[in-house]
């Protein structure tokens, strides 16, 4: 009996903390000074039920997935240095920043891309990254608890870590927006989307060492936690403009798909290097 109350207890304080968390990401965007032009906005569910409704409800799921991958993964962390809800809120705050320096003009009231568009967007990511860290920190602390270190094995990570997601995410990200797979400004803007698409496949290689710091189920935290917490994120444009979903959908799949080449590739450098160390 204990036990169960126990549990709604950290249900409950959880909805509550998720909420407020959706709360503090409405409130930063209002006040922020880089608010949202409601006139680029022609999707159905904010024809329907207004923008305020659209984008509470996106925030209250995002986050509550956010709340989910900690709380499945509360007994398979590892507290040891910096603790573990701190990790997950910079993974989660990370993407969300470059996510929003991603060169999609159309959905900010800007026509080019500059300086004015790189703080536009790094105001709106802002209001989107401290509620991230805050979530996290406050799940972190009903949830985890320590954890036997020797349970978790960790490896020495180096710069060949990271790239093979710069390299095979930044490559997959040209090639499909050059090709007309997905849709970008690349033809006008050819060199900041290619830098962008090096610097997403950058920001995901640190993700994954954080990762690999605490979580015991790498590929299941970055597949099903961080990669699909992205796809929710791209998700937002296709629920407030017309016809958005399919590509915001399309590209965040292609990221999947890029971060999964990108272990495989890892394994192989790793399994390299271990027969040169053995050669010696």
């Amino acid at each position: 009996m204990k036990s169960i109350v126990k549990l709604l207890s950290k249900t409950l304080l959880s909805m509550l903390i998720i909420l407020i968390s959706s709360l503090t990401a409405i409130i930063l965007h209002a006040v922020l000074p880089a608010k949202v032009d409601s006139s680029l906005l022609d999707g159905l569910l904010v024809k329907r039920y207004g923008f305020p409704v659209v984008a509470t409800a996106y925030f209250l799921f995002l986050f509550t997935h956010c709340a989910l991958v900690l709380i499945l993964n509360s007994k398979k962390l590892n507290r040891s240095c910096l603790k573990s809800e701190v990790y997950f809120g910079l993974s989660f705050s990370l993407i969300y920043m470059i996510g929003m320096q991603e060169i999609v003009l159309g959905s900010s009231p800007y026509t080019q891309w500059g300086a004015a568009f790189i703080y536009y967007q790094l105001l709106m990511g802002i209001g989107d990254a401290i509620p991230a860290i805050l979530l996290c920190f406050f799940i972190g602390k009903i949830f985890f608890r320590e954890q036997n270190n020797e349970h978790i094995t960790t490896d020495k990570e180096s710069i060949y870590t990271v790239l093979p997601f710069i390299m095979i995410i930044g490559t997959t990200r040209l090639i499909m927006s050059y090709g007309g797979i997905i849709q970008s400004n690349i033809i006008d803007y050819f060199i900041p989307v290619v830098i962008w698409g090096y610097v997403l496949g950058l920001v995901f290689g640190i993700v994954y060492l954080l990762i690999t710091k605490k979580a015991l189920y790498i590929r299941r935290t970055l597949f099903l936690g961080i990669g699909i917490n992205w796809m929710i994120f791209n998700s937002f444009i296709g629920l407030v403009r017309k016809d958005a979903m399919p590509d915001a959908l399309l590209r965040s799949a292609i990221d999947i798909v890029s971060i999964y080449f990108a272990l495989e590739m890892l394994t192989v450098i790793k399994r390299c290097r271990l027969k040169t160390y053995q050669s010696f």
